[in-house]
Protein backbone atom coordinates (compact mmCIF):
# COMPACT_ATOMS: atom_id res chain seq x y z
CA UNK A 1 0.00 0.00 0.00
CA UNK A 2 3.26 2.33 1.30
CA UNK A 3 4.42 1.23 -1.98
CA UNK A 4 1.58 1.62 -4.44
CA UNK A 5 1.04 5.73 -2.54
CA UNK A 6 4.87 6.83 -3.08
CA UNK A 7 4.46 5.33 -6.76
CA UNK A 8 1.28 7.50 -7.29
CA UNK A 9 3.10 10.79 -5.97
CA UNK A 10 5.79 9.85 -8.14
CA UNK A 11 3.97 9.83 -11.26
CA UNK A 12 2.34 12.61 -10.07
CA UNK A 13 5.43 14.64 -9.74
CA UNK A 14 6.41 13.45 -12.96
CA UNK A 15 3.53 15.01 -14.79
CA UNK A 16 3.76 18.40 -12.67
CA UNK A 17 7.71 18.29 -13.75
CA UNK A 18 6.92 17.09 -17.24
CA UNK A 19 4.25 20.47 -17.52
CA UNK A 20 6.19 23.01 -16.33
CA UNK A 21 9.03 21.68 -18.90
CA UNK A 22 6.49 22.40 -21.64
CA UNK A 23 5.02 25.65 -20.44
CA UNK A 24 8.67 26.50 -20.33
CA UNK A 25 9.72 25.22 -23.66
CA UNK A 26 6.27 26.94 -25.09
CA UNK A 27 7.19 30.20 -23.22
CA UNK A 28 11.06 29.82 -24.63
CA UNK A 29 9.72 29.85 -28.60
CA UNK A 30 7.11 32.25 -28.22
CA UNK A 31 9.49 34.86 -26.41
CA UNK A 32 11.58 34.15 -29.62
CA UNK A 33 9.30 33.99 -32.16
CA UNK A 34 7.80 37.34 -30.97
CA UNK A 35 11.32 38.78 -31.13
CA UNK A 36 12.13 37.66 -34.28
CA UNK A 37 8.78 38.84 -35.10
CA UNK A 38 9.40 42.45 -33.68
CA UNK A 39 12.89 42.73 -35.09
CA UNK A 40 11.38 41.76 -38.92
CA UNK A 41 8.93 44.62 -38.25
CA UNK A 42 11.26 46.66 -36.78
CA UNK A 43 14.16 46.09 -39.70
CA UNK A 44 11.13 46.68 -42.73
CA UNK A 45 12.09 50.18 -44.71
CA UNK A 46 8.66 52.04 -46.18
CA UNK A 47 9.08 54.62 -48.02
CA UNK A 48 6.06 56.75 -47.30
CA UNK A 49 4.95 57.00 -43.35
CA UNK A 50 1.66 58.75 -43.06
CA UNK A 51 1.62 59.66 -39.27
CA UNK A 52 -1.82 61.19 -37.35
CA UNK A 53 -4.60 60.90 -35.56
CA UNK A 54 -8.18 58.57 -36.92
CA UNK A 55 -8.07 60.21 -40.05
CA UNK A 56 -5.03 58.84 -40.87
CA UNK A 57 -5.93 55.57 -39.24
CA UNK A 58 -8.79 55.36 -41.41
CA UNK A 59 -7.12 55.39 -44.81
CA UNK A 60 -6.25 52.35 -46.79
CA UNK A 61 -3.13 54.18 -48.07
CA UNK A 62 -1.25 51.36 -49.52
CA UNK A 63 -4.70 49.52 -51.40
CA UNK A 64 -5.37 53.68 -52.44
CA UNK A 65 -1.67 54.27 -53.60
CA UNK A 66 -1.34 50.84 -55.14
CA UNK A 67 1.62 50.37 -53.21
CA UNK A 68 3.78 48.21 -50.53
CA UNK A 69 5.65 50.27 -48.79
CA UNK A 70 3.43 53.00 -46.82
CA UNK A 71 3.41 52.72 -43.50
CA UNK A 72 -0.05 53.55 -41.69
CA UNK A 73 1.03 55.20 -38.40
CA UNK A 74 -2.40 56.39 -37.64
CA UNK A 75 -3.72 56.48 -34.23
CA UNK A 76 -7.32 57.15 -32.90
CA UNK A 77 -8.06 59.87 -30.34
CA UNK A 78 -3.87 60.94 -30.39
CA UNK A 79 -2.42 64.23 -29.83
CA UNK A 80 0.45 65.85 -31.21
CA UNK A 81 2.01 65.06 -27.81
CA UNK A 82 1.95 61.39 -28.47
CA UNK A 83 2.85 62.36 -31.65
CA UNK A 84 6.28 63.20 -30.03
CA UNK A 85 6.45 59.81 -27.73
CA UNK A 86 5.90 57.76 -31.15
CA UNK A 87 7.93 59.34 -33.33
CA UNK A 88 10.99 56.99 -33.09
CA UNK A 89 8.95 53.62 -32.95
CA UNK A 90 6.42 54.92 -35.48
CA UNK A 91 8.15 56.47 -38.13
CA UNK A 92 11.90 56.95 -37.60
CA UNK A 93 12.77 53.36 -37.33
CA UNK A 94 11.43 52.29 -40.57
CA UNK A 95 13.55 55.19 -42.06
CA UNK A 96 11.29 56.47 -45.00
CA UNK A 97 12.10 58.84 -47.46
CA UNK A 98 9.16 61.05 -47.01
CA UNK A 99 6.29 61.50 -43.59
CA UNK A 100 2.69 63.28 -43.94
CA UNK A 101 2.06 64.83 -40.81
CA UNK A 102 -1.83 65.20 -39.61
CA UNK A 103 -3.17 66.29 -36.27
CA UNK A 104 -4.36 68.81 -33.95
CA UNK A 105 -8.12 68.17 -33.65
CA UNK A 106 -7.60 66.05 -30.88
CA UNK A 107 -5.39 68.57 -29.22
CA UNK A 108 -8.44 71.27 -29.81
CA UNK A 109 -11.05 68.94 -28.65
CA UNK A 110 -9.59 68.36 -24.91
CA UNK A 111 -7.94 72.41 -25.04
CA UNK A 112 -4.35 71.72 -25.46
CA UNK A 113 -2.89 75.17 -25.56
CA UNK A 114 -2.24 75.84 -29.16
CA UNK A 115 1.65 76.93 -28.18
CA UNK A 116 1.97 73.36 -27.00
CA UNK A 117 0.80 72.26 -30.25
CA UNK A 118 2.99 74.29 -32.22
CA UNK A 119 5.76 73.30 -30.37
CA UNK A 120 4.97 69.84 -30.67
CA UNK A 121 4.75 70.37 -34.77
CA UNK A 122 8.27 72.15 -34.24
CA UNK A 123 9.97 69.57 -32.47
CA UNK A 124 8.77 66.46 -35.04
CA UNK A 125 9.80 68.22 -37.89
CA UNK A 126 13.11 68.94 -36.51
CA UNK A 127 13.42 65.66 -35.53
CA UNK A 128 12.63 64.31 -39.67
CA UNK A 129 14.56 66.70 -41.10
CA UNK A 130 17.93 65.88 -38.68
CA UNK A 131 17.31 62.12 -39.77
CA UNK A 132 16.97 62.80 -43.35
CA UNK A 133 13.23 62.32 -43.44
CA UNK A 134 11.03 65.10 -45.55
CA UNK A 135 8.23 66.31 -43.68
CA UNK A 136 4.73 67.22 -45.28
CA UNK A 137 2.83 69.21 -43.04
CA UNK A 138 -0.87 68.86 -43.64
CA UNK A 139 -3.91 71.08 -42.55
CA UNK A 140 -5.99 70.37 -39.50
CA UNK A 141 -9.30 69.39 -40.41
CA UNK A 142 -12.40 71.42 -40.08
CA UNK A 143 -15.21 69.71 -38.44
CA UNK A 144 -19.43 70.03 -39.06
CA UNK A 145 -20.95 69.62 -35.68
CA UNK A 146 -23.38 72.01 -34.21
CA UNK A 147 -21.59 75.40 -32.69
CA UNK A 148 -18.55 74.04 -34.37
CA UNK A 149 -17.35 77.58 -34.39
CA UNK A 150 -14.84 77.57 -31.68
CA UNK A 151 -12.98 74.19 -32.90
CA UNK A 152 -13.10 75.92 -36.35
CA UNK A 153 -11.74 78.58 -35.37
CA UNK A 154 -8.75 77.40 -33.37
CA UNK A 155 -8.17 75.00 -36.54
CA UNK A 156 -7.61 78.28 -38.33
CA UNK A 157 -5.11 79.38 -35.83
CA UNK A 158 -3.20 76.29 -36.40
CA UNK A 159 -3.20 76.00 -39.83
CA UNK A 160 -1.65 79.60 -39.83
CA UNK A 161 1.14 78.37 -38.16
CA UNK A 162 1.60 75.17 -40.03
CA UNK A 163 1.90 77.13 -43.23
CA UNK A 164 4.31 79.33 -41.96
CA UNK A 165 6.17 76.55 -40.60
CA UNK A 166 6.31 75.03 -43.97
CA UNK A 167 7.39 78.17 -45.30
CA UNK A 168 10.19 78.82 -43.02
CA UNK A 169 11.06 75.33 -43.54
CA UNK A 170 10.75 75.26 -47.17
CA UNK A 171 8.47 72.61 -46.51
CA UNK A 172 5.25 71.31 -48.54
CA UNK A 173 1.83 72.02 -47.05
CA UNK A 174 -1.21 70.35 -48.26
CA UNK A 175 -4.11 72.12 -47.29
CA UNK A 176 -7.04 69.43 -47.29
CA UNK A 177 -9.71 71.72 -46.27
CA UNK A 178 -9.80 73.61 -49.89
CA UNK A 179 -10.87 70.68 -51.45
CA UNK A 180 -13.11 69.22 -48.47
CA UNK A 181 -14.47 72.38 -46.42
CA UNK A 182 -17.00 75.21 -47.45
CA UNK A 183 -17.32 78.27 -45.40
CA UNK A 184 -14.79 77.42 -42.80
CA UNK A 185 -16.89 73.97 -42.23
CA UNK A 186 -16.37 70.53 -43.01
CA UNK A 187 -18.42 69.69 -45.80
CA UNK A 188 -21.19 67.47 -44.72
CA UNK A 189 -21.14 65.20 -47.51
CA UNK A 190 -17.49 63.74 -46.47
CA UNK A 191 -17.77 63.23 -43.57
CA UNK A 192 -19.42 60.15 -41.38
CA UNK A 193 -19.88 61.95 -38.04
CA UNK A 194 -18.79 65.33 -38.19
CA UNK A 195 -15.31 64.78 -38.12
CA UNK A 196 -14.33 61.60 -39.57
CA UNK A 197 -14.32 60.67 -43.19
CA UNK A 198 -16.16 58.93 -45.96
CA UNK A 199 -14.16 57.14 -49.24
CA UNK A 200 -15.25 60.09 -51.20
CA UNK A 201 -12.85 62.58 -49.06
CA UNK A 202 -10.32 60.02 -48.86
CA UNK A 203 -10.25 59.45 -52.49
CA UNK A 204 -9.40 62.94 -52.42
CA UNK A 205 -6.79 62.63 -50.19
CA UNK A 206 -5.38 60.05 -51.85
CA UNK A 207 -5.21 61.97 -55.57
CA UNK A 208 -2.67 64.96 -53.71
CA UNK A 209 -0.72 62.57 -51.85
CA UNK A 210 -0.09 60.94 -55.43
CA UNK A 211 0.85 63.90 -56.96
CA UNK A 212 2.76 65.11 -53.92
CA UNK A 213 4.63 61.47 -54.36
CA UNK A 214 4.94 61.56 -58.31
CA UNK A 215 6.52 65.64 -58.01
CA UNK A 216 9.11 63.63 -55.32
CA UNK A 217 9.86 60.95 -57.69
CA UNK A 218 9.06 58.37 -54.63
Amino acid sequence: MIMRKKNQVLFRLSIIMNVIVIIGILGFLYKNTHKKNEQAVSDRAYNVVMFGNSLTAGGNWNQELNRLNVKNSGFPGFTTSHFVWLLNDEVLKFKPKICFIEGGINDIGVGIPLKRTCENYEAIVETLMKNKIEPVLQSTLYVHRPDDSIMNSAADSLNYFLASLASRKNLLYLNLNQFLSENKRLKEEFTTDGTHLKESAYKIWIREIEKILKRKGI
